[in-house]
């Protein structure tokens, strides 16, 4: 009787193991999904920011620099993915989104 019982428990806990993990699995793509959603929005902005504060303030000719300097400061204070070829990617792909 105590193997059937311990069976059962085993047999249970499986169950609920299963469908535990289904709802983490499923979840943790979302949350991909989201980040990734968050992140181009994200680097759209920046680009849309960028473009329009060098436009503005007739700062163009010194962009290169500009985002030079600014990629090494965003590197120091938030990490990875402010790279000086991310940054200048940034305002040409909302400038080229806005003429289409």
């Amino acid at each position: 009787m105590k193997d059937k019982h311990n069976e059962n428990i085993v047999i249970y806990s499986e169950e609920l193991f299963a469908g535990i993990a289904q709802i983490i699995e499923k979840s943790k793509k979302k949350a991909a999904v989201f980040v990734l959603s968050e992140a181009t929005l994200m680097y759209w902005q920046l680009g849309d920011y960028i473009n329009t504060n060098l436009k503005t303030n007739q700062r163009t000719q010194y962009g290169a620099k500009i985002l030079a300097t600014l990629s090494q400061q965003l590197t120091n204070t938030f990490g990875k993915g402010f790279t000086y070829t991310a940054l200048a990617c940034t305002p040409n792909c909302t400038t080229k989104h806005e003429e289409q």
